[in-house]
């Protein structure tokens, strides 16, 4: 005897199917426009290169500053049009892994130093405290470029005197690493929007840029190391952390969340709700 799939049931299947349509065009979309957004910006940059340098003819001072604040908005236009690319890699399958072994601390180490002057400049103490023992087995430069996103977070919303620690311990098969500030802090309103596509959850912080891609991108070369990553702060002026928990190795994907994670969908709520994020 045939059964009859209820009508709710077929209803979250069709509206599942319809998302995932969806999804694809606006995948090859961000793609598309990605490429096309790219294939002027390398003689732009170029050209700015030669202007600053001396190689097109001497600038005078008015003349100099005017290139300079056109050639630093290239390349904020340049590091949009690059998470675009990885996010359109992300969706579309495209990431690539090359697994190596390496010491956690010196990760860490390389991620901290790329923004030591930054720092100082801001007028904020960045430091690491990762114990050198700590051996990990994956990407390390994916690790590393979701390190260098969370610092750059950190480092926007701690203000003078504050600091940002990196800090991590393993237990088992498994790793924790914190990224500490003592910045804004976040409502748990604004920590469920976080990790979605082109969002800003401080949209009162005027001096802060970008595309809202920087966290996303983190989740997904979390994920695809197979860990998570969640944020935890007491709320609005207490600071945040990020905590992400992923195996020591690659090759062993483990689910395990952060004590403060939320908790667990249904497998078809969880699939709908990333969808309609991507969306």
């Amino acid at each position: 005897m045939k059964t009859e799939t209820p009508p709710e049931t077929a209803a979250a299947i069709a509206e599942l199917a319809r998302l995932r349509e969806m999804d694809a065009f606006r995948t090859r979309f961000l793609n598309m426009a990605a490429h096309e957004l790219n294939t002027p910006l390398t003689p732009l940059r170029l050209q700015m290169h030669l202007l600053l340098s001396g190689g097109l003819g001497a600038l005078d001072e008015k003349q100099r500053q005017a290139v300079e604040v056109a050639n630093r908005n290239v390349g904020r236009l340049s590091a949009v049009v690059k998470e675009m690319l990885e996010v359109a890699r992300m969706e579309g399958g495209g990431l690539r892994f090359h697994v190596e072994t390496f010491a956690l601390a010196d990760a860490v180490k390389e991620a901290v130093e790329s923004f030591d002057e930054v720092a100082r400049g801001i007028g904020v103490t960045l430091k690491a405290n990762v114990p050198p023992e700590i051996i990990v087995k994956t990407d390390r430069q994916r690790l590393v470029q979701v390190f260098l996103n969370l610092i750059s977070n950190a480092l926007k919303f701690t203000p003078a005197g504050g600091q940002v620690t990196l800090s991590a311990r393993s237990s088992g098969n498994h790793l924790t690493l914190d990224v500490k500030d003592t910045g804004v802090g976040l409502t748990q309103e604004q920590i469920s929007r976080l990790f979605q596509p082109f969002t800003q959850v401080h949209e009162d912080v005027m001096t802060v840029e970008g595309a809202g891609l920087g966290l996303y991108i983190c989740r997904g070369l979390v994920e695809a190391m197979g860990g998570t990553i969640v944020c935890l702060s007491d709320g609005p002026g207490k600071g945040s952390t990020f905590r992400i928990v992923m195996p020591l190795s690659h090759e062993e994907v483990i689910s395990m969340l952060a004590p403060h994670a939320l908790p667990r969908e249904d497998p078809r709520e969880a699939a709908q709700r990333r969808l309609r994020e991507l969306i």
